[in-house]
């Protein structure tokens, strides 16, 4: 089964949005992209089913960016489209350009540990080596889109 990409509403939601508006989701869009991509490369395996050895967490990293309440983009490490978590719902109700960028089960409990396990962060140093280049990112990303408005 091929993995889905990015539907044509989702699309068509993009490509109405204003300059501006256009140029800050997809920055920040990129910047998750950039956080996903690093923190995969130390994120700890997922001993669960059904994925196999070297298939777990590192392959479950995904990035979803809203507008309003809008989905206008999504992208995972696996090619399917993410699910919003229940958690965000509220976050993107407002209007504002919302990224949200982790890792599926179990994530939350290899990044701050359990009572039976340490903590082996692999999100939170991916956000701080990025941090510094996310106005590289999103001005590599928005660059064309301006010249094109001009």
């Amino acid at each position: 089964m091929a993995a889905r990409g990015v539907s044509a509403k989702v699309k068509l939601r993009k490509q109405a949005l204003d300059d501006v508006t256009f140029i800050v989701a997809d920055g920040l869009h990129e910047a998750g992209k950039a956080i996903i991509e690093r923190a995969s490369a130390g994120a700890p395996d997922s001993p669960y089913e059904p994925y196999p050895t070297g298939e777990g967490l590192p392959k479950q990293g995904g990035v979803l960016t809203y507008v309003g309440n809008q989905k206008v983009d999504g992208w995972s490490l696996r090619g399917v489209q993410p699910v919003k978590p229940r958690a965000a719902r509220t976050t993107t109700k407002a209007h504002s350009v919302v990224t949200l960028a982790g890792f599926g089960f179990p994530a939350r409990y290899a990044e701050g540990g359990t009572i039976h396990q340490p903590a082996q962060p692999f999100l939170a140093p991916a956000r701080d080596e990025v941090a510094p280049q996310v106005p590289e990112i999103v001005g590599s990303v928005t660059r064309p889109r301006l010249a094109a408005s001009r």
